[in-house]
């Protein structure tokens, strides 16, 4: 009987389980107030940069940096990109030789040669409420 009260409980006031939580993504070294910044979640590596399980948006950028949150996110192993819309068209747009002309990042900071990282290298584990620090990379020109 007790049991099913405190199962009751939990229904009623809609408490969270504890294998989910909040992941927060701050996005630093913002250039431009234009534009939006878009977030993707990647869960492994066969749709990573393909397939996001989580999209999230900021549209209204003020300073150098931006908050993205995720919540009720289950527990397990992840990795984020983010870009830099600053023209609003909803894609990366890339110069010569595919090289982005728009400010873009990785979970761990990570960096890749002559395209995005490996999954493995942005790969973090999300095992409790947690915050992410992107810094924006930018192209040479």
């Amino acid at each position: 009987m007790k049991t099913i009260f405190i199962m009751i409980a939990f229904a009623f006031f809609g408490m969270t389980s504890p294998e989910q939580g909040t992941l927060e993504v701050e996005v630093s070294n913002i250039k431009s107030m234009e534009g939006y910044v878009y977030l993707q979640l990647f869960s492994n590596k066969e749709d990573f940069m393909k397939i996001p399980i989580r999209e999230s948006m900021v549209e209204s950028i003020e300073g150098e940096s931006v908050l993205l949150k995720v919540e009720d996110l289950p527990f397990g192993d992840y990795s984020v990109s983010v870009m830099h819309d600053e023209n609003k068209n909803g894609e990366m747009d890339s110069g010569t030789f595919g090289i982005p002309k728009e400010g873009y990042g990785f979970s761990n900071n990570a960096k890749g040669m002559f395209g995005p990282p490996s999954y493995e290298d942005t790969q973090f584990t999300f095992d409790k409420n947690m915050k992410l620090s992107i810094d924006l990379i930018h192209p040479p020109f």
